[in-house]
């Protein structure tokens, strides 16, 4: 990825680079044309001299050859010779390109010609003139030369000018950008933008400030309603447990009547649980577990497993676990809790009876492997509500388990292998 004012610059550069490649057969072009119209009226005014000096000689035959081949010795470039016809065709002009006859040092040079015809004692002789027009090479070179100088110097010009416009033009966009990184929802802090003298930007400014207050609001409300929800849900829930509870006490229940109430407390408690866990989910979105310590999973691993003892017989299950020295990180010491304790419930609920549950902490990952029968669907695993359909949790576990992974930087893994579910947790 380029930044923004490179994009154009690059487009500018480009964009010039192409200006001047073909700027220099077009200075070609026009330049040898110019030259070729100052070398054909050079050649003609030559031409006017030499039928002005020699239209009027009254010499015999022996007396005009003799001048004539002087002539052609004195004046380089010219040649003038008895014509082969009597009619005088229209002057024309050509270029060629050959040794000069009068110079050993250039191999080959090109050269501008006139033919046109004149009378002299009244004979017509054509007059040939030729002019070198090698000289337009080395303009040319200067021109191009010249030109690349400045193409170079605009470049240098557009580096130093996006330079100064990303540095002061720009320093109110950067200001915002770096304030908006450093906005936290949590702090509660309100985010002061500048103003600018520039209007896209002040006006940027302005609906961001709108944005972020719309957002700041939003966040409240929701954590508002999270703790009064923990609440006011909570309470009856438990008001109507206590109640259904009392009702089971009454003798006078039939076993029809009977059935239905524990239905309705495996509902309540089912009901209570997702509350519970939306609960917990809200609150880590919300960063609600703020405060952060030196956590030893150890220690954590070692007490939560002591508590599952009941769990663990009502299925005959057994837990291995293999750790090696301390494990400590620094995260908040509940949540560390609720990591380890779904990883674990999960792990139970899933596994055939009498398993082996294997538990494996080193300093870069937590490991809990359970036996199976089949592969879970990886891509909804760690998605709210996910759950088989005969499960009996709440299909909020392993959310809760990925909002805490993700609350500190961590990855989590499935994978089905050797009829076993692993669950690892990368703590590096």
């Amino acid at each position: 990825m380029s930044r923004l004012l490179q994009k154009p610059l690059k487009l500018i550069i480009i964009y010039s680079l192409i200006v001047v490649a073909f700027s220099i057969p077009v200075y070609y072009y026009v330049i040898n044309n110019i030259w070729n119209a100052e070398l054909d009226e050079h050649n003609q005014l030559a031409a006017e001299y030499t039928r002005n000096k020699l239209a009027h000689v009254n010499l015999d035959e022996h007396e005009l050859t003799r001048l004539l081949s002087f002539w052609n010795l004195v004046m380089p470039g010219a040649l003038l010779v008895p014509a082969t016809t009597a009619n005088f065709p229209a002057d024309s002009v050509y270029t060629i390109s050959r040794t000069d006859k009068h110079v050993s040092y250039e191999p080959v040079d090109s050269f501008r010609g006139l033919i046109t015809y004149i009378r002299i004692n009244g004979k017509p002789y054509k007059l040939t003139i030729e002019t070198n027009s090698e000289e337009a090479v080395p303009a040319l070179r200067v021109i191009t030369s010249i030109t690349l100088l400045f193409f170079l110097v605009l470049i240098a010009g557009f580096i130093l000018l996006n330079r100064y416009v990303s540095s002061r033009v720009w320093k109110p966009f950067w200001q915002t950008l770096s304030k908006l990184k450093e906005f936290d929802l949590h702090n509660e802090c309100q985010l002061l933008l500048e103003k600018s003298d520039i209007v896209e930007f002040d006006e940027l400014n302005r609906e961001v400030n709108k944005l972020i207050d719309r957002n700041v609001a939003t966040f409240q409300s929701q954590k508002q309603f999270t703790e009064n929800a923990s609440h006011e849900l909570q309470t009856p829930l438990a008001v109507m447990q206590s109640k259904l509870d009392l009702l089971l006490q009454e003798k006078n229940l039939n076993k029809s009547q009977h059935v239905l109430i524990q239905d309705i407390l495996k509902a309540l408690n089912r009901t209570a649980k997702i509350n519970k866990n939306l609960l917990m989910l809200a609150k880590i979105d919300n960063q609600q577990f703020d405060l952060v310590d030196d956590v030893n999973l150890n220690y954590e691993l070692n007490e939560i497993i002591q508590l599952m003892p009941e769990d663990l017989q009502g299925k005959n299950l057994r837990v291995n676990v293999r750790m090696n020295q301390d494990v400590i990180v620094r995260m908040n010491n509940v949540l560390a809790q609720i990591l380890i304790q779904n990883l674990l419930s999960n792990a139970y609920r899933h596994s055939l009876p009498g398993a082996i549950i294997e538990v494996s902490l080193t300093s870069e990952k937590l490991e809990i492997a359970n036996t199976g029968l089949e592969s879970l669907a990886k891509e909804k695993l760690f998605k709210r509500f996910s759950k088989p359909s005969r499960g009996s949790g709440t299909g909020l576990g392993l959310a809760i388990v990925s909002q805490i992974c993700y609350r500190y930087g961590w990855a989590i893994d499935y994978e089905f292998s050797n009829k076993k579910h692993v669950f690892t947790v990368h703590l590096k």
